[in-house]
């Protein structure tokens, strides 16, 4: 992880569940600028958040043995927007698991009030590797830029020969 986005950890059951928080900074929301006028925080970030958490979880769960990887965004329904001041309470959940990834649920609060439902697709491949199938620790971009499975590079593989 590049960067913690969550500020404080408030629970954690290990391979359960886990609660973090954030507070939304007028500078956060202003950074951004697709809306000057009326700043909020834009929704990749609360999906950031999530992901972060959820990650430090299943990441937990597995001993830190291996990496955890975002997949996919399974779902994401957002029911308000994240607005300076607003303190988001996550709240992730393990909701299916196995040796080679996790389903992860989560939800985003401001008090009583719900800000958004995210479903997450967390992969702990056994190897990482770059974009060009090189296993990672040789890295083109930087570190933890991309990782993927050998089963996508082989995906890719028969997509570029047809």
């Amino acid at each position: 992880m590049e960067w913690a986005w969550i500020d404080a950890l408030r629970e954690a059951v290990s391979g359960e569940r886990a609660r973090g928080v954030k507070l939304v900074t007028r500078d956060l929301c202003a950074s951004h600028g697709t809306h000057p006028d009326f700043p909020h925080l834009p929704a990749a970030f609360v999906v950031e958040g999530a992901a972060q958490l959820a990650g430090l979880l299943v990441g937990e769960a597995t001993g830190f043995a291996r990496n955890v990887v975002l997949a996919k965004v399974a779902r994401a329904r957002f029911h308000r927007l994240a607005l300076p001041g607003d303190g988001l309470d996550f709240a992730v959940a393990i909701a299916a698991s196995s040796d080679e990834g996790a389903l992860c649920r989560a939800r985003v609060t401001v008090g009583d009030e719900l800000l958004a439902e995210i479903e997450l697709v967390l992969d702990v491949p056994r190897e990482l590797r770059d974009p060009c199938n090189r296993p990672v620790g040789v890295v083109v971009f930087g570190p933890h830029n991309a990782a993927i499975r050998d089963d996508f590079v082989r995906l890719c593989e028969v997509a570029r020969a047809v």
